[in-house]
């Protein structure tokens, strides 16, 4: 696999990504270093650096910027707040302190000036906030769609999947007038860099959709057999990873097929799954007894 310049300035920024593994009933997160040498990319599992150790669950990783880290933290009696830790500084500090609501799934905006959060109440109603990353006063943003099941961002606004009755994924370019992507709820939604297209994974098929209505779905590429997570490193360059847990470093060739590398590294039976946007990006396995 030959690296790009743009590859190659992405893991630059990317100078280390994150991995959390649950070890019987605790999760704890840990920063690696991906890098690179002529045409090889592996995970430098050698310089791993642990950066939480508690009996509660600290998931859902997603780094911010080179140096700051935001993840969903519970607490002993499962209350789940947003936290910030900074590497430089090794600190960590409360984005968000409810007792009223769960925070999930933080996202970059592409703005780069909010974390967005998935919330569910104590009643079971879901709400998307913003929270500013100068640590200001959150922002609700959508609290009228339910339920919301996942989302990503494109061009600034979100793409939200939902379930239920009528099952659906939105692009809500604006309140009043939605655009209607697919009359399904997808999952493991990404923005595809540079592009004008989401993407989604359906089994081991990784498939792209237009930002437009009613839009017709292309099959991308097929994905290593049980990929359970990717993320997207550039708009031919991705990484897979499996239930196996192996992660694969996959480049669209001219021809419109995928190559697939070689096995970047095997870290045993884990659970994994994705969070993050596409630079820096972040990885969290979730994995069994042992490592």
């Amino acid at each position: 696999m030959t690296l790009t310049s743009d590859m190659k300035k992405t893991l630059l920024v990317c100078s280390a990504f994150l991995m959390g593994f649950c070890a019987l009933a605790q999760e704890n997160i840990y920063t690696l270093p991906l890098k690179s040498s002529g045409k090889k990319v592996r995970i430098a599992l050698e310089e791993q650096r642990q950066l939480t150790s508690r009996a509660s669950k600290d998931s859902e990783p997603l780094f911010i910027n080179k140096t700051q880290i935001v993840f969903s933290a519970e607490d002993e009696s499962g209350q789940a707040d947003l936290i910030l830790y900074s590497l430089d500084k090794n600190k960590f500090t409360n984005i968000s302190m409810t007792k009223d609501r769960q925070e999930a799934l933080p996202k970059m905006t592409d703005c780069g000036f909010y974390v967005s959060s998935l919330t569910q109440d104590e009643e079971g109603l879901q709400r998307l906030y913003l929270y500013p990353t100068n640590l200001a006063e959150p922002e609700l943003l959508y609290d009228d769609l339910h339920p919301l099941l996942d989302y990503c961002w494109y061009d600034n606004h979100a793409v939200l999947s939902l379930g239920g009755e009528q099952p659906r994924t939105l692009y809500a370019r604006s309140r009043e007038n939605p655009i209607l992507l697919a009359t399904k709820a997808l999952s493991h939604l990404a923005y595809r860099p540079k592009s004008t297209h989401i993407s989604y994974l359906e089994g081991d098929q990784l498939f792209v959709l237009e930002i437009v209505e009613n839009a017709i779905p292309a099959l991308y590429t097929r994905m290593p057999e049980g990929t359970t997570a990717y993320r997207w490193l550039s708009p031919k360059l991705l990484l897979a990873a499996n239930a196996e847990g192996s992660t694969t470093a996959m480049k669209r060739m001219p021809t419109g097929r995928y190559s697939a590398g070689r096995c970047l590294r095997r870290l045993g039976n884990y659970r994994i799954s994705c969070t993050g946007k596409s630079r820096p990006f972040s990885i969290q396995w979730k994995g069994v007894r042992g490592m």
